[in-house]
């Protein structure tokens, strides 16, 4: 007998279960990153449920409905994002895997729901497509941090590197009330990007703030003269830094701005912590110019179209936001 919960209802032991049998499981399905999404409230939600086979849970949905403090930007705005995709075990059926994806489209009044895969989801695509869930295409880029992982970075991006690593000072950062000052300067260099280049809608500095607070990593990376104290703040000068959430086996490069340097240090802090994986993110769609793509591609990665899932349940106010966004990027 197939039981749709709620996810606050869902018990962590069979949550832990799950993750660790499922082909699809990331971090970002984890109860850490429901703990984080929990705490934000202010512009994102934590969304979700799951959904049991007797008392075993086979299938569970995490993501976060936006919001904005507009009301009508809200009414034109408003998703529900399903980061690394749904968590699911490698025997959910057809019938279970429709009655979860189902529920959950009818418990928000989004405009549309967005899937965006970590992971192949290959074996489920057709169920996903029978309620209206289509696939995109959709690139993903992930380096794999052994002891070749240099020389496979693109002799440019080595020289950039080469160039400037002598003068830099990485920070690898978890939260402290007296680091506060640096995650500050961190998020404005991130909203001078968003509002100068990327033109999409950045999270707020509290729920940065808290993801950090729960346990991601912030590191930091300074150019400094070799006589200056970073301590004192003389001479050193922030150059970028990424938001790093990770467990034990992967880390994911969430929100990352600055030069070259700064995924150089995102690589070698991971294999400091003997973290084998670095997913670093979107790439993209195929067949479209993407020079965030290239970048990463020249930096070691490899790609992977694992795509998304998209469910628009208002296709007037859906096209009505993406041509929003395209006038905004004018």
């Amino acid at each position: 007998m197939q039981t749709i919960v709620d996810i606050v209802s869902v018990e962590r032991s069979s949550w832990q279960q799950l993750l660790r049998s499922s082909s699809v499981a990331t971090w970002w399905q984890s109860p850490a990153c429901y703990d984080w999404l929990l705490r934000c409230q202010s512009d994102i939600t934590p969304f979700g449920a799951g959904i049991m086979r007797g008392d075993r849970l086979v299938g569970l949905v995490l993501g976060y409905i936006t919001h904005s403090r507009y009301s009508i930007v809200q009414r034109f705005s408003a998703r529900v994002i399903i980061n690394g995709g749904p968590l699911l075990a490698p025997d959910i059926t057809t019938d279970e895997l429709i009655a979860l994806l189902s529920s959950i489209t009818a418990k928000t009044n989004a405009i549309y729901l967005e899937s965006r895969n970590f992971r192949d989801y290959t074996p489920w695509r057709e169920t996903f497509e029978r309620v209206g869930w289509n696939y995109c295409s959709h690139y993903d880029v992930w380096a794999t941090i052994d002891e070749h992982w240099r020389e496979r970075m693109h002799e440019s991006k080595v020289r950039k590197v080469k160039n400037v690593l002598p003068t830099c000072t990485i920070r690898a950062l978890d939260y402290a009330p007296e680091c506060e000052t640096e995650f500050d300067a961190w998020y404005q260099l991130l909203s001078n990007l968003y509002r100068n280049k990327v033109h999409r809608p950045l999270l707020s500095r509290a729920t940065l703030l808290l993801a950090w607070q729960s346990g991601m990593t912030l590191l930091l990376v300074y150019n400094q003269s070799p006589t200056s104290s970073l301590s004192e703040g003389q001479g050193a000068h922030l150059l970028g830094g990424v938001l790093l959430p990770h467990d034990t086996q992967w880390a994911y490069e969430y929100y990352i701005c600055g030069p070259t340097v700064v995924t150089y240090a995102m690589m070698e802090w991971c294999e400091r912590q003997g973290i084998r994986c670095l997913d670093m993110m979107g790439a993209g769609e195929p067949d479209v110019a993407y020079g965030v793509r290239d970048f990463k591609l020249h930096m070691g990665g490899t790609l992977h179209e694992f795509g998304r899932f998209l469910c628009v349940r208002s296709p007037f106010r859906y096209r009505l936001g993406k041509l929003a966004l395209r006038l905004r990027k004018i």
